[in-house]
């Protein structure tokens, strides 16, 4: 006959315990945003010597609406206009601006497959001005996406931006945080949102 020792009197049942968020900004996709009280020129204004960057920890309540991260306009929109979104499977980023002569100049960067809602998901993007010769040089722009869920680390990239445009770029509004006009709110959740 097999036993046990005397030295094992209990085994204890091991359960998984469910991470609950409890520190992140709720967003109910009706009027609820967050105004950062940060004037959109503070934030991307770049030198030829430092770019900018702007990303966060996003959960989707829904995708089957266009769904704002970041979003800032000017009127006319041409002038100053500063855009990140999810619209249905595709995370997208769309900014505008003038150059010294009045010239509207815009650049935007899409990507697909970008993951389901109730999942975390970091999104980002980056001006990278090093190594630029001078205002009329093109500012390299990186759009990212990392789905929490799988890991999956995906990047889409634009050059049609020039340095003095982004340095032009005419708004006196803050950038808002899950809100773009009146007309488009996030519902979701956001963490860690840097810029």
């Amino acid at each position: 006959m097999l036993g046990l020792g005397s030295g094992i009197t209990h085994l204890a049942a091991v359960s998984e315990e469910v991470y609950t968020n409890t520190h992140s900004l709720t967003l109910d996709g009706v009027g609820d945003y967050f105004d950062t009280n940060t004037n959109m020129n503070d934030i991307i204004r770049c030198t030829s010597t430092s770019g900018f960057t702007i990303g966060t920890w996003v959960r989707l309540g829904d995708t089957s609406s266009l769904q704002v991260m970041f979003g800032s306009v000017n009127s006319p929109y041409q002038a100053g206009q500063f855009l990140m979104y999810f619209s249905t499977t595709t995370l997208a980023f769309i900014i505008r601006a003038q150059t010294d002569s009045y010239s509207n100049k815009n650049t935007s960067i899409s990507l697909s497959s970008v993951g389901a809602a109730n999942e975390w998901h970091w999104v980002g993007v980056t001006a990278d001005v090093s190594g630029l010769a001078g205002g009329a040089s093109n500012v390299p722009m990186v759009l990212y996406h990392a789905d929490g869920v799988s890991g999956t680390i995906s990047t889409s990239s634009a050059a049609t931006m020039p340095l003095e445009a982004l340095n032009n770029y005419v708004t006196s509004n803050d950038m808002d945080i899950g809100k773009y006009q009146t007309t488009y709110h996030l519902n979701g959740q956001f963490d860690q949102t840097c810029t």
